[in-house]
């Protein structure tokens, strides 16, 4: 498959394998995609969704680990006083004059 180029860079050649060729066929074929640099950029944009929620779940589970730490050190907050901030903070943000 070539890519066009584009402003910053040339035209680049991707060698697909037959399973690769199959799906991108497959895809025009269904009239999902008029081209196959409009499949190969829902590729891109698939991985790059990919990566971001993996990158979201690497940092939820950091701050799992960190509140983890805190609670073996005794740092905790009952969830009534909790949720009373919560419920304070919200309508302080729903009503800033009050």
């Amino acid at each position: 498959m070539k890519l066009k180029a584009n402003a910053y860079s040339p035209a680049m050649t991707i060698t697909l394998t037959p399973d690769q060729e199959k799906l991108v066929a497959e895809r025009l074929g269904q009239g999902s995609y008029r081209s196959p640099e409009q499949v190969a950029a829902a590729a891109f944009s698939a991985l790059e969704a990919e990566e971001a929620r993996e990158r979201k779940l690497a940092e939820l589970r950091r701050e799992i680990d960190v509140g983890l730490e805190e609670l073996d050190r005794g740092e905790r907050l009952d969830g009534a006083t909790v949720m009373r901030e919560l419920i304070e903070k919200n309508a302080r943000r729903l009503n800033p004059t009050a």
